[in-house]
């Protein structure tokens, strides 16, 4: 006689099996949280130009000032050093949300393109172009999720964190300066247009750039952070208005309209 059981099997969604547990984290941030050599020597030599491109116009003033040069270079350090880690780390951090490893790369010809436009113009525009990250797969940290190899969402997500960062640490300054007044006002101004700048540089949608692996994701979710952000600065500008909410808005409304006019 072959008696058959039933087994009844009840299905357990991805979602499930995505979410990493804070020990699991902390061990991966242990394991990955951390810059090579190589990141590190790229990093200092981006901060170094970067510093020299804010600082160019502020070695004296009809005469060259040797002495003052040197501290508003420092001080550049210091605000161009804030942003760059910042963005790196951020990047980091989502990787290993993800069960990714992050590496940042140096991209010559766009801080070489950079330095030479702030030599053309005598330091009347500046342009920071400078890095681009990328993935690798770590088979450890990717086990139970949805799909196994990092897709470009992943790419898009690791990317789009360090301009994000960059915009949120602005912000974060600004607000603290106007309500609280903690910090002196020159110097937040210096620290928020710089990490506006950074930010916008880095979502043009150009290999290797941040802007890249969002555009190749999807267009759609591009448009929607490009405009978020474009609209953003555009009412601190125009209106003197700092309103994240205004600027995801607008944004929504740009995507829309790109969806309707080009995309469908």
């Amino acid at each position: 006689i072959a008696v058959v059981h039933s087994v009844r099997v009840r299905h357990l969604p991805y979602r499930r099996y995505e979410c990493m547990s804070l020990k699991s984290y902390v061990d991966a941030l242990r394991r990955h949280l951390s810059f090579s050599r190589q990141e590190w020597l790229g990093t200092v030599i981006t901060i170094a130009v970067f510093a020299l491109i804010a600082s160019f116009t502020q070695w004296g003033g009809e005469t060259f000032d040797a002495s003052e040069g040197i501290r508003n270079l420092f001080i550049a350090v210091i605000i161009v050093g804030s942003g760059v880690l910042v963005h790196h780390l951020a990047q980091k951090l989502t990787a290993i949300q993800l069960g990714l490893k992050a590496e940042i790369k140096l991209w010559w010809y766009g801080l070489l393109g950079g330095l030479l436009v702030c030599l053309a113009s005598n330091g009347a525009w500046t342009v920071y172009l400078a890095s681009g990250v990328f993935i690798h797969h770590v088979p450890l940290q990717r086990v139970g999720k949805f799909r196994y190899y990092a897709g470009v969402w992943e790419w898009a997500k690791v990317a789009l964190s360090g301009p994000l960062a960059n915009v949120l640490l602005a912000g974060f300054v600004k607000t603290a300066q106007v309500w609280l007044e903690l910090f002196n006002p020159v110097l937040v101004d210096q620290v928020f247009t710089f990490n506006l700048m950074y930010a916008a540089f880095s979502l043009f949608p150009i290999p290797p750039l941040d802007g890249s692996r969002v555009f190749y994701a999807s267009r759609l979710v591009y448009v929607f952070c490009f405009a978020s952000f474009v609209s953003y600065v555009a009412m601190i500008v125009l209106v003197g208005v700092y309103s994240y909410v205004f600027a995801l808005l607008i944004g929504l409304a740009s995507l829309i309209a790109f969806y309707y006019l080009v995309e469908r």
